[in-house]
């Protein structure tokens, strides 16, 4: 069985064989495919330098990284890291906001002067489950939603 050393240096030894009989006979084969001889020059060397990484790609991967530890083992703390960062970067900040926004629409009640998602600003009358009337303006009344409220701008007493 070759190693992978060996199979490079064949696979080199024998593009540098094609090279030089192209070279020699002054390549009938480039005059067919209209190549001139200074692009075989400037092509050979990335020719042998695929036979050799094709070479190397067929090798066996090995089974443990530096120090016998398992690669698996790099790629597992790699993605449990990113999934912490994840959380603390985005879920948990997200939650927080969502906590808040729940017991600020918990804690509504009559007096409370509110804006809605809508930019209406208005006086809380009554509160029922999921719906709050709000006065806007004398004589002027509103049922909103109450996930339609975003924020209290004073608290009634």
């Amino acid at each position: 069985m070759t190693t992978i050393r060996e199979a490079g240096r064949q696979g080199m030894q024998s593009l540098r064989e094609a090279f030089r009989r192209t070279r020699a006979g002054r390549g009938a084969s480039t005059r067919s495919l209209g190549v001139s001889e200074r692009a075989h020059r400037l092509l050979a060397p990335a020719a042998m330098l695929l036979v050799t990484d094709a070479a190397f790609a067929q090798s066996p991967a090995p089974a443990s990284g530096p120090g016998g530890a398992p690669l698996w083992m790099g790629n597992l703390f790699l993605i449990l890291s990113f999934m912490l960062i994840f959380y603390f970067l985005l879920l948990r900040p997200q939650q927080k906001r969502q906590r808040q926004a729940q017991k600020m629409l918990e804690s509504l009640k009559r007096g409370d002067q509110v804006v809605t998602s809508g930019g209406i600003h208005g006086t809380i009358l009554n509160v029922k489950d999921d719906v709050v009337v709000l006065k806007i303006d004398e004589n002027v009344k509103i049922e909103v939603s109450k996930s339609a409220v975003t924020g209290v701008t004073q608290e009634g007493k």
